[in-house]
Order: structure tokens, then C-alpha cells, then sequence
């Protein structure tokens, strides 16, 4: 039940922050489209994000606690639905984790500038992305593995247990490696921004330190409580034996980091032009201010962490008009 408010809430309290997020896209789109470039919704990473957590992730988490909350005999492994909206879940979840958090990473290292060694730079993102995307598909084959139970015919037997045992320990496995990449990304990013500082000197790089440092450690942090979970279902005899795939305070933790993720909206700056200008990013409330340029051709870093969406999409749609009337008039 726990599951089902709280599901529901998020998603009432997030839809104005990604409605924002794609307001935004569809004024970049327009941007693109006038100076003869093209914008597609893949170029919007954290937006791809944000609509497979809330399309995908937060649904299946509803279905599933709605099926267990209303009918005793449901359950992962046993039988279809509850097997399905599991899996599902999983994929919603973990594919909004491969796209946001490499993109996070990438984001925050743009506010360097010209202090950071740019191909250093890519090649770190691109191997974070790399890992994310083998933990992703990773577990999708974790999360698809009670349907082996259930094709067995749903039986509690010997391949019931080989599959149950098989699904915790890849979980095991699969949260420590997460965890154990953002330990290494984060002390790789700490000793090349220091080495850029040594040279530079500029303040920038270490507000980016503590921010990386922050983002990581929560992943990390994070992966030890979910780790913890998931062994006391292998160890302990009591839990063990109740043959459960489905842990509520687990799925809740997906909810709360995706509600998270959606308050990363866009707040365009009047001041800038379409093709080159400045954005704030604020990391949550009472964060200080950084600036980052908007000279690529995604719209990953164009956008403020606001708790004020309805401002942000009536600037949006603002800026849009204008632009579409400048757009005409220099066709007349």
C-alpha cells in the first residue's frame, strides 16, 4: 500500500518538472531546425531519462504493489502479471539510470571550460556510459529470470530455488559493480580535476570536485543499503524461505530516485541568443550557481534544478512564440 501512495504522489508532484524538461526540448528542436540542424529526443538524454522512469518504472511499480495489495494468490515467478510489471519495472528503472547518470557526469565536467583536458574528459564519460550500459542490460536478465519459474509451471521446486538464489545473487553482484564503478569514476574525476587545478587555478573545478564527489557518493551509499537488502534475503533462513522477489523498500528507493531526477528542469536565461549563451544549474535547493555553455547539439545541460516548474514552462512557451514569430517574419 506504502508503495501505491507514494507512487502515486511522485508522479503528481513530477509531471509539471518533465513537462518543463519537454518544453524545453521542443524549443531546442526549433532552435535546430532553424539554422538547418536536426534534434531528436535521443539527443535529450536526461529527458529519455525522466519519460522511461515515468512511463515505464513508475506504472509497473503501481500494477505490481496493486496486484500484491489486492490479491493474495499474486506473486513474481508464480504467476504472469506479477512476473511481467516486475521485469518491466526494472527495465523503466535501469534504462533511466544508464541515460541520466552518465549525462549527470558529463554535464557537471562541462562547467570546466577550457580547464579541463577535453579528450580525458570524453574518454571517462564514454567508459562510464559503457559500464552503465552493460549494468543495464545485465539487469534485464536479471529482472527477466522468474519467468523461468513461471514457464516450470509456477512450481515452488528445485528450479524455483536454483532461479530465486541465481535472481539475489546477480542483484548482489550487479549493485556492487554499480557501486564499485562510481567509487573508481569518482576518484578518477577527483585526480584529473586536481591535476587541472594545479595548472589552472580555477575555483571552478573545485565546486565541480564536490559535486561529483556528492553525486558518487550517493550512488555508492545507495548501493551499500540496496546490497545489504538483497544478502539478508540469501542469508537469512526466515527470508530466504519466503520465496519473495518483490521488496517494497527496494521499489520505493526507485520511486525516490526517480522523483529526483525529474526536479532536474529547464529555466531558460532571457539573455542568451539560440545558438551560444549561459545556463544556471543549481544541484537541488539552496545549491550554489554554476555556469555552463550551451555550444553542443544536445540540451542535456540547458536547464536550472528549479522547484518552480510553472514558472519555468510559461518562460518556455514564452521564448518559443517569440522565436516562432522571428522565425516568420524573416521569411516575409
Amino acid at each position: 500500500g506504502v508503495n501505491v501512495f507514494y507512487a502515486t504522489f511522485a508522479l503528481y508532484k513530477s509531471l509539471p518538472y518533465v513537462k518543463a524538461r519537454w518544453d524545453s526540448f521542443q524549443l531546442k528542436r526549433q532552435q535546430k531546425r532553424a539554422i538547418g540542424k536536426t534534434h531528436s529526443i535521443w539527443d535529450a538524454r536526461i529527458l529519455v531519462a525522466c519519460l522511461a522512469h515515468l512511463f515505464i518504472c513508475v506504472p509497473s511499480n503501481i500494477a505490481l504493489a496493486v496486484l500484491r495489495w489486492t490479491k493474495e494468490d499474486e506473486r513474481v515467478g508464480i504467476t504472469f502479471a506479477s512476473s511481467l510489471f516486475f521485469a518491466t519495472g526494472k527495465i523503466g528503472f535501469y534504462t533511466a539510470v544508464y541515460f541520466y547518470s552518465p549525462t549527470l557526469v558529463e554535464m557537471t565536467l562541462k562547467d570546466g571550460g577550457d580547464a579541463l583536458n577535453r579528450s580525458k574528459l570524453k574518454s571517462l564519460v564514454n567508459k562510464v556510459r559503457a559500464v552503465n550500459l552493460a549494468l543495464m542490460f545485465t539487469s534485464f536478465l536479471v529482472g527477466f529470470l522468474p519467468f523461468i519459474t513461471y514457464a516450470d509451471g509456477g512450481e515452488l521446486n528445485g528450479t524455483a530455488e536454483i532461479v530465486y538464489l541465481t535472481y539475489f545473487v546477480g542483484m548482489v553482484v550487479t549493485i556492487i559493480f554499480n557501486a564499485s564503478q562510481s567509487l573508481v569514476s569518482k576518484l578518477k574525476i577527483e585526480r584529473l580535476l586536481d591535476r587541472s587545478y594545479a595548472v589552472s587555478k580555477d575555483e571552478r573545478l573545485r565546486i565541480m570536485k564536490a559535486k561529483i564527489a556528492t553525486m558518487q557518493n550517493s550512488a555508492i551509499s545507495n548501493g551499500y543499503v540496496q546490497t545489504l537488502i538483497y544478502m539478508l534475503f540469501i542469508v537469512v533462513p526466515f527470508l530466504y524461505n519466503k520465496h519473495d522477489y518483490f521488496l517494497p523498500i527496494s521499489w520505493i528507493t526507485y520511486l525516490i530516485l526517480g522523483k529526483k531526477m525529474y526536479m532536474a528542469t529547464v529555466k531558460d536565461d532571457p539573455s542568451k541568443s539560440a545558438s551560444k549563451g549561459k545556463y544556471n544549474m543549481k544541484s537541488g535547493k539552496g545549491a550554489g550557481t554554476t555556469k555552463a555553455s550551451n555550444d553542443n547539439d544536445n540540451d542535456n545541460s540547458d536547464f536550472e534544478m528549479t522547484h518552480n516548474p510553472q514558472l519555468t514552462t510559461t518562460r518556455v512557451m514564452s521564448q518559443t512564440k517569440a522565436q516562432s514569430k522571428e522565425s516568420n517574419d524573416s521569411w516575409i
